[in-house]
């Protein structure tokens, strides 16, 4: 339940503050392209990193089988909405929000049946120290989102190619560090469930906050040819996975 909700939203950071800079910017399309990368590289570069690295991941867990089912359903949700109204309007913002605020609620009541006992060594010192990281992190982490955002739709302009583009194979690479990061670090930790949890999360959270919170500020429009091809590779290694 931590992996799922606390890191799967907070490895979901950059993914977040990109898509709400690029909103403000009036340049939605670029957000569209890094949520929809970055699912491809988290079901893909990522989990294969992780189980190579653990050499096999044992699912004992199946409240994780269950959760990878409403993950690809989640993942198929913005795709119609985009399909449907050609565009993702703010109507379909808070469907995505409440699809959001659904999973979170579903994941809250099925941790009441989840019992582990665990030895807490963390000293006071330790955590807040760890906060007062976290929040410098996530001033540097927006400041570093209106960076990319600046420079991904320059970039679009001067190589000609659309933002959804450079959200796809540039922005979605370096917004999915985080979940290399922590996921790597927790399979070899012995922590491979809390790597899953995050990694399904992940998706969810890309799926659904981060396209729902964008699409708020600023109808997300694109180019849908782009938009198609990408969203079905994405569907078919979420498929796969």
């Amino acid at each position: 339940v931590v992996a799922f909700i606390i890191m799967a939203v907070a490895t979901s950071l950059p993914e977040l503050f990109v898509g709400i800079t690029s909103a403000l910017a009036k340049n939605p399309a670029l957000a569209l392209g890094t949520v929809i990368g970055s699912n491809i590289v988290d079901l893909t570069f990522i989990a294969g990193v992780i189980t190579l690295l653990k050499r096999k991941i044992k699912i004992k867990s199946k409240t994780i089988k269950t959760d990878a089912l409403y993950m690809f359903f989640i993942a198929l949700l913005p795709v119609v909405l985009m399909v449907i109204g050609n565009g993702l309007s703010r109507i379909d913002g808070v469907i995505l929000l409440a699809v959001f605020a659904f999973y979170i609620r579903k994941l809250l009541t099925q941790k009441r049946g989840l019992k582990k006992e665990i030895k807490d060594n963390i000293k006071r010192w330790d955590v807040v120290l760890s906060v007062f990281i976290f929040i410098a992190s996530l001033v540097a982490l927006f400041v570093s989102a209106e960076f990319i955002v600046k420079y991904a739709t320059a970039l679009s302009i001067d190589l000609m190619l659309p933002p959804i583009f450079i959200g796809l194979f540039l922005v979605s690479i370096g917004t999915s560090l985080p979940e290399l990061t922590f996921e790597s670090r927790a399979v070899l930790s012995g922590h491979s469930e809390m790597a899953l949890g995050d990694l399904i999360g992940s998706v969810v959270v890309n799926s659904t906050l981060v396209l729902g919170v964008t699409s708020l500020i600023y109808p997300i429009s694109a180019n849908f040819l782009l938009f198609l091809t990408s969203s079905v590779f994405m569907l078919i290694a979420a498929f796969l996975f």
